[in-house]
């Protein structure tokens, strides 16, 4: 149900990257790239200050390997998208009861959204960022379908990806506590360590991603 949008997606994001081989180099690019600037130049690791660590670690692997920073990041920033076509594809038939009513139209509207195509297309954490929020949501479905241990590692990796993505999504630890309160409030004496294991995750995790900036 997932392969309409898929193939439309595949070729919006082929033919934009053959029309447009670079990505698109914003204001705030030099933020993330800064960092790989800094570990090839003056061999040393820092993050600029209002950035958390997900996007800058992921640019900075195209200059070690070394490949073409300004075409291979949209290539793996498309590659996203296309993956998030298949997260909505998947929530789309975990949340609705008459899934096959809406899976194609969702996966569509995802695949050709212009705002999703021209920002992963351009060096910023967006696209990243709306990647990794759709996975703590398909994280936390599976979570509460099913709380084994192996969808609870799933959780906390979510969860920990998101807060690297923006400053922001570090704020979704707050779904991650709830949750696990919630479906294991009747067996609250046996199951406290999970939630514990969360909450001790986002305090480390608050203290790693610590940022100067003021939209947080």
């Amino acid at each position: 149900y997932c392969l309409p949008a898929l193939i439309v997606g595949l070729v919006l994001r082929v033919s934009l990257c053959v029309q447009m081989p670079m990505g698109i180099y914003h204001d705030d690019t030099p933020d993330f790239l800064c960092t790989a600037d800094r570990l090839l130049n003056e061999h040393r690791w820092q993050l600029h200050e209002k950035k958390t660590f997900l996007v800058p670690i992921a640019y900075t692997i195209p200059f070690l390997l070394p490949l073409p920073a300004l075409v291979s990041i949209p290539i793996f920033q498309h590659l996203l998208g296309l993956g998030l076509i298949l997260i909505i594809g998947l929530l789309c038939r975990l949340w609705f009861t008459h899934w096959k009513w809406f899976i194609i139209p969702l996966t569509c509207a995802t695949a050709v959204n212009p705002f999703m195509l021209w920002y992963e297309h351009t060096l910023m954490a967006e696209s990243v960022f709306v990647f990794c929020t759709a996975l703590v949501a398909l994280a936390g479905t599976l979570y509460a379908l099913a709380p084994s241990r192996r969808r609870f590692v799933f959780l906390c990796v979510a969860l920990f990806f998101e807060a690297g993505a923006r400053p922001e999504g570090k704020l979704l630890f707050g779904f991650g506590i709830f949750l696990v309160a919630l479906i294991h409030a009747r067996a609250w004496r046996t199951e406290w360590r999970r939630a514990a294991v969360i909450v001790v995750l986002g305090i480390v995790t608050h203290l790693i991603t610590g940022t100067a900036q003021g939209g947080l």
